[in-house]
């Protein structure tokens, strides 16, 4: 199963969106594997479990923001207790626009470094921060 970006989900085409995880739960519940066509930030705010990347698996709890590039194969492959959090989703073109730099998300050595992990863990108040921030995006695309 392949999703792509919906550029004109708000009307106006926009390359970026930010996702409630709880207003959209059941892909979560669902095992199958998948695959996107964009970039995906994953918040954590509640839960935790392990998540599949193509062979790589990545346990997440509260506070964990996994990075995932686009066409690799994703699963949730467990996910215990109340799970919550938000999704930042983009496609290449929002970043190569913004920062006007065709290449910056390949610098960027989250998305495309085998050698490094696909997730960072923060601190509870920079990620709170960081929450923050995700609500305004939200509040902005409506």
């Amino acid at each position: 199963m392949k999703f792509d970006f919906h550029k004109k989900k708000y009307g106006k085409e926009l390359l970026l969106d930010c996702i409630k995880i709880s207003g959209s739960n059941k892909f979560i519940k669902d095992r199958t594997p998948f695959n996107v066509s964009f970039h995906e930030l994953f918040f954590i705010t509640e839960g935790s479990g392990i998540f599949k990347l193509d062979n790589e698996k990545i346990p997440f709890q509260k506070g964990t923001i996994l990075l995932l590039p686009p066409n690799k194969w994703r699963q949730w492959a467990v996910v215990e207790k109340a799970f919550d959090g938000y999704i930042l989703i983009f496609e290449e073109e929002f970043i190569t626009r913004f920062f006007n730099d065709a290449l910056f998300l390949y610098r960027f050595h989250f998305f495309y470094n085998h050698a490094a992990p696909s997730f960072i863990r923060m601190d509870h108040d920079h990620f709170n921060d960081m929450v923050v921030r995700l609500e305004e995006i939200r509040t902005e695309l409506k």
